[in-house]
């Protein structure tokens, strides 16, 4: 698995500021340039040539996808060198059919083989959390090559939440998508451990290991509860995990 660098663009953030977090790839293989502002930047395009020519091998822009509706700009983008796209759809408000269109036209632009990575990241919330099947569902109709379900809505808990991940997770096995959560510690996804994405990949998300952590097998795999969760919800829904057949497989896999 290619290990990513995180860089967060917004509307001010200079320009000189965004190079010198770029300036050294290190063992990141590739960049995500997150944030709707980037690709409304006069200076985006000199953004991913800066990211090119400081040595990364794949760029990803992770947004709402409202600007990516313009196919021309897409094309834009493709021409710089961006192939894989990540699109937030927190708030419906992005046409996801028409952007996943607009990119999936330029497959074998340029090379017979040549087809853009798309991947979509659907917000878990109070809201619909009790259809996050049928908002896969519909996702995966565009055409979407992997989906994060990230939970950030602490109005609902987790662990009401967790009973209705298995059945967007089998959907995604069903059609050869891979789907993954984002936030919800592996003691809660019993039977679903290698969808969680922390794992696989670095994060920001500020966490501590609560007092069931203690015995739990997967301590040493997982870095706990969210911090904020843990203000408001406390930590009596989670239960160590004693015994797992994963537990020596999750070892280690995090690049």
């Amino acid at each position: 698995m290619l290990k990513f660098k995180r860089i967060y663009i917004d509307a001010d953030r200079p320009f000189d500021d965004i190079k010198n977090d770029l300036t050294d790839a290190g063992s990141h293989e590739g960049v995500v340039l997150i944030g709707d502002y980037l690709v409304y930047r006069e200076d985006c395009m000199k953004v991913v040539e800066t990211v090119k020519s400081a040595g990364y091998k794949r760029i990803r822009i992770q947004s709402t996808g409202h600007k990516l509706q313009e196919a021309g700009f897409v094309q834009e983008l493709i021409d710089a060198g961006v192939f894989q796209y990540e699109i937030e759809l927190s708030e419906f408000h992005t046409d996801v059919a028409q952007v996943f269109n607009n990119i999936r036209m330029f497959e074998g632009y340029g090379q017979p083989d040549f087809s853009p990575y798309l991947a979509a990241r659907i917000s878990i919330t109070k809201n619909n959390f009790t259809r996050i099947g049928d908002v896969v569902r519909m996702v995966l109709q565009c055409r979407t090559d992997r989906i994060t379900l990230f939970f950030d809505d602490y109005d609902v808990k987790m662990s009401d939440v967790t009973p209705y991940l298995s059945l967007a997770i089998e959907t995604g096995l069903l059609t050869q998508v891979w789907i993954q959560t984002e936030n919800i510690p592996l003691c809660l996804m019993d039977g679903y451990e290698h969808h969680v994405s922390e794992i696989y990949m670095e994060d920001e998300w500020e966490r501590k290991h609560v007092a069931a952590c203690g015995k739990c097998v997967y301590k040493t795999s997982c870095e706990g509860i969210e911090v904020e969760y843990t203000k408001m919800h406390g930590d009596g829904e989670f239960k160590a995990v004693l015994k797992s057949g994963y537990a020596k497989e999750m070892v280690g896999l995090r690049r």
